[in-house]
């Protein structure tokens, strides 16, 4: 089949595509690359002979020149509603649907939907702010999303958009509880995908860094993702001054370069704020890391064996099980074993492939 593959999430499309490729499909990925990470894409949806405004604009007219090849493909899929900015989302999604019907919509990241159903229903989530939060980092891309969650206009515009979809895609349970009473949402998540082949060259040596453990923290979005929280626990362990301990935190990163810390690492810090983990998690997770992420207990009863630790926006919380980890060193080469296990197992790319192929051709 010829696929099209429009937005870019932290990678998912690109590991889809790989995953497709796999099993004989022609892909197409139209996306900016996912900023600053710079993401493979096929068509360069942030290309454009202007700067500023206007380039921002040239690159919404790009997206509509993709609309006009939609008939071209059997398949076109979404990385969200969101491709071309508030109020006209559903008219660029409705030029798709008049070119080609086969149109399926994931629900990840953030929405109106899912901000006002996290927010409602959920003890913590990433579009909460603390007070700590508000005197200590930037919270404006939170405070746009609550906001939008309280505007009746933008709630509508998602659903304008969604009922266009053949499929509504979760990619976890955090994003398929707040659609699962729509009637074109799939009944269970599909878990991210990842090419597990580009990292199986782990070696589990605890000398490799002569007896150190490594701890990576990549800041991205801090109040969406907790950084507060991290930062005040990774600084409570800089404290004690572990002479075996070592902490790097990073700020936007190439992917390329990211994947070369991530490598050297032991420990991945990822989010705080969210129920279930994502595609940073996932990265980790395929080079054997242990990984500090979001897994209630909702996601371990989905997918079992789930070896994330899971950490509360509370840095004691995240402090403690750091360092009950350092403080029982032998257990992290049994940990790092698991953590591939789980990832072959539940996310790898060519089976991730075949459950959205599955959910396209019954619904073509």
């Amino acid at each position: 089949m010829k696929i099209l593959l429009i937005g870019e999430y932290s990678g998912l499309h690109n590991n889809l595509s790989e995953g497709l490729l796999e099993l004989g499909h022609e892909v197409t990925i139209a996306s900016s690359g996912d900023g600053w990470k710079n993401f493979h894409t096929d068509i360069a949806l942030s290309k454009t002979h202007f700067k500023g405004r206007l380039g921002k604009i040239e690159s919404k007219f790009n997206l509509f020149r993709v609309a006009e090849t939609a008939a071209n493909y059997d398949i076109i899929q979404l990385i969200s509603y969101k491709q071309v900015g508030p109020y006209l989302n559903p008219l660029f999604i409705k030029k798709l649907f008049n070119k080609n019907p086969n149109i399926f919509i994931l629900a990840t990241g953030s929405s109106p939907i899912t901000t006002k159903y996290q927010r409602k229903n959920f003890p913590y989530c990433p579009f909460s702010i603390s007070r700590e939060e508000i005197d200590s980092v930037d919270c404006s891309d939170v405070e746009k999303f609550i906001k939008q969650s309280k505007n009746p206009l933008m709630i509508l515009e998602e659903k304008k958009c969604l009922k266009y979809a053949k499929k509504i895609i979760p990619t976890s349970i955090s994003y398929l509880l707040p659609y699962q009473n729509a009637s074109n949402c799939i009944k269970d998540f599909i878990p991210m995908p990842i090419n597990t082949k580009k990292y199986q060259n782990v070696l589990f040596d605890s000398k490799k860094n002569n007896g150190k453990i490594k701890i990576l923290y990549g800041l991205s979005r801090g109040c969406l993702k907790g950084h507060v929280h991290i930062k005040k626990a990774l600084d409570k362990i800089q404290e004690i001054k572990l002479k075996n301990i070592e902490i790097t935190i990073i700020n936007q990163v190439s992917f390329n370069n990211y994947v070369s810390l991530v490598r050297d690492c032991d420990f991945l810090i990822d989010q705080c704020k969210s129920y279930s983990y994502g595609m940073n998690a996932l990265l980790g997770l395929a080079m054997g890391k242990i990984v500090f992420s979001g897994a209630e207990n909702s996601i371990k009863e989905q997918l079992k064996n789930c070896p994330i630790v899971n950490i509360n926006p509370d840095h004691l919380d995240i402090y403690n099980k750091i360092m009950n980890l350092i403080e029982n060193s032998d257990e992290i080469i049994c940990k790092k074993k698991q953590a591939l296990l789980f990832v072959q197992e539940n996310h790898d790319y060519i089976n991730i492939a075949k459950k959205y192929l599955n959910i396209w051709t019954s619904n073509m």
